[in-house]
This record gives C-alpha cells, sequence and structure tokens, in this order.
C-alpha cells in the first residue's frame, strides 16, 4: 500500500511540474517582442538630427501598448507598433520624439521620414 501512495505522489508532482514548464513557456514566448516584416524595414532614430536633413518628412505618429509584463516590454512593442505605422505611409525611418509610460500603457510619438529613394 505505500508504494502505490508514493507513486501516486510522483505522478501528482509530475504533472505539477509539467504544468509549471508549460507556464514558464507561455511567459517567455508572451515576453518575446515579434517585429514584422515591414517594421523591419523601418530604421528608428531616438531623436530628431541632422542625419535627417534630408529626409523628407511624411508626418507625425503615434503607438501604444498595454504593460502586461512591464514598461520595458511595452515599450519595445510600442516601439514596433510606431514602426509599422511608419510603414503604413510610406516612411523608412522614424525619430522619437515623445515617450509616456503610464501606470496601465506606453506610448510613444514620432515622426515619419522617407529618408531612401
Amino acid at each position: 500500500m505505500q508504494l502505490f501512495e508514493c507513486n501516486w505522489a510522483h505522478k501528482k508532482y509530475k504533472k505539477l511540474a509539467l504544468l509549471m514548464m508549460a507556464m514558464m513557456a507561455m511567459m517567455v514566448s508572451a515576453a518575446c517582442t515579434t517585429v514584422s516584416q515591414k517594421a523591419a524595414r523601418v530604421q528608428v532614430h531616438s531623436q530628431i538630427s541632422t542625419l535627417l536633413d534630408s529626409c523628407d518628412k511624411l508626418g507625425p505618429i503615434s503607438a501604444s501598448a498595454p504593460r502586461i509584463w512591464g514598461p520595458d516590454q511595452a515599450y519595445q512593442k510600442a516601439k514596433v507598433s510606431l514602426r509599422e505605422g511608419a510603414s503604413d505611409i510610406g516612411g523608412d525611418t522614424v525619430a522619437i520624439v515623445n515617450t509616456d509610460v503610464f501606470l496601465t500603457s506606453v506610448a510613444i510619438q514620432g515622426i515619419a521620414f522617407k529618408c531612401y529613394k
């Protein structure tokens, strides 16, 4: 009878360990920021500089992301959205002009540019 109880406890902990590993895998995959093809074609400048003087200014863009995993992850996701927004209006470069970190989200404002003809 003792052997049966030990075997049952082992199965219980094995299931718990599998559940914990699955949850950790989900957390790690959710924390990764995926960059789409169109966003990968857009370069990001952290400020407006003389490097952008020869570029055509397309206009202001903004993006935000929820702070589910923390401010750093939300910032990365918002930056990818900003790059996608620049690509949507024909830009290949974006300059970040403002970042707001709120309690529930991160918002980024920028300006889209067309630098490469």
